[in-house]
């Protein structure tokens, strides 16, 4: 399986890195921070990110990168989107109105808005899955993913997978829609519980 990380030049990817090559032997993972000469598309292509909004997708968009994720798509390539990589499966984001990211997944990035505690929200949060989707299990039934970010995506409750809340805002984790799949957490940095999650979105098993 050959699985690709966009490199946006803006986080450390070496973790997330190193949970994806250690899930199977048959796992060749790449970083990549401009579209590939090869003609060949990867099996599943990740979008991580940590910042802003605007800066990543100029770099998304500058360096051809949303081009061959689009192109991707059309190929039937799983896309996940990670933290920011989450939001910029969306098209626009009220943190730099004025920058367009790919517009895979309806709906708008905005601010988190909290009644009693801060922002950004940063630290360990609890899931709530909306539906079966497949991706929770009998081991915890609240489980606690490690969040950092102060800005959500708005999309409609059929993209919803599950959600989490903070300071009384109930926002989405996780979001799909076709062969895109978003997690607001990092699953990298989440012990067993994300490492569950991001087994499921790669191998389809845990």
């Amino acid at each position: 399986m050959n699985i690709q990380i966009i490199d946006l030049g803006i986080n450390n990817l070496r973790s997330l890195q190193r949970a994806v090559e250690g899930m199977s032997e048959d796992i060749r993972c790449e970083t990549i921070d401009s579209p590939p000469s090869a003609i060949d598309l990867p099996d599943i292509l990740i979008l991580p990110g940590v910042g802003n909004f605007g800066t990543a997708a100029r770099v998304l968009n500058s360096s051809g990168l949303n081009r061959y994720v689009l192109n991707a798509v059309q190929h039937n390539v799983r896309i996940i989107g990670i933290c920011l990589g989450m939001q910029l499966l969306l098209k626009e984001s009220e943190e730099s109105p004025s920058q367009y990211a790919l517009g895979l997944i309806p709906g708008k990035v905005k601010k988190l808005q909290v009644v009693d505690d801060r922002v950004p929200n940063v630290g360990w949060e609890e899931i709530s899955f909306t539906h079966d989707s497949g991706f929770s299990h009998n081991s915890s039934n609240k489980p606690l993913f490690y969040f950092t970010h102060s800005y959500f995506a708005d999309v409609k409750p059929e993209f919803v997978l599950a959600t989490s809340k903070h300071g009384g805002r109930t926002f989405p984790a996780m979001i799909s829609s076709g062969s895109t799949l978003g997690m607001q957490f990092h699953p990298e940095k989440s012990g067993i519980e994300g490492k569950h999650i991001l087994h499921k979105a790669i191998l389809g098993s845990a």
